[in-house]
């Protein structure tokens, strides 16, 4: 179990820890708002924070381009098994205990996940640009699709240049992704 692996890791404040893992899985994602919610002084919040990176079980991000000076980033649990713990399996353990885990996966975990549950890569035929009018078909392909149902709900693509995109891998992706299965106009 989680807090047994924070147990084990942090014995003699593990509490204060696994309060702080807590927070930061409830949302707060900056020292003071974490030091609130838990009840310790916000300046000593950070020394608990850095124990849990060192652990990796939390990491502090920056936005993309901040300044090292910054001071914008947030906290967020870096450890997957704590995360889906925390989220999950914390708040409705003694419904779970009690086995009651069909209602606590359809009444309070499904609603919370994602709504795209299927998502893979799509490649298969589309229409070949260089012989307009024919039946000609060349092979498309999108990076990633997302579907709720047989609903294409997402499409995207990932390209790396050296240069900044001018526009044409989204105008390709447009092109084909209206050849998808699952594909509307909204």
């Amino acid at each position: 179990e989680a807090e047994l692996v924070v147990r084990e890791e942090l014995s003699a404040e593990a509490a204060v820890y696994l309060s702080i893992i807590a927070a930061v899985a409830a949302g707060r994602t900056r020292p003071a708002d974490i030091a609130g919610l838990v009840g310790v002084d916000a300046r000593v919040v950070s020394k608990y924070l850095d124990q849990l990176r060192r652990l990796h079980m939390v990491e502090h991000i920056d936005p993309f381009g901040a300044s090292e000076s910054s001071r914008r980033g947030i906290w967020r649990i870096s450890d997957h098994y704590l995360r889906t713990w925390f989220r999950f399996v914390r708040g409705n353990r003694t419904d779970l205990e009690a086995r009651r885990a069909e209602s606590v996966y359809r009444d309070r975990m499904r609603p919370r996940l994602p709504s795209a549950a299927t998502v893979g890569a799509w490649w298969g035929p589309v229409p070949d640009d260089e012989y307009p009018g024919m039946r000609r078909t060349r092979e498309g392909e999108v990076e990633i699709v997302a579907y709720e149902g047989k609903r294409l709900v997402l499409a995207g693509e990932a390209k790396w240049s050296a240069g900044p995109e001018r526009g044409d891998a989204l105008a390709q992706l447009r092109a084909t992704v209206v050849h998808v299965p699952g594909y509307a106009d909204d």
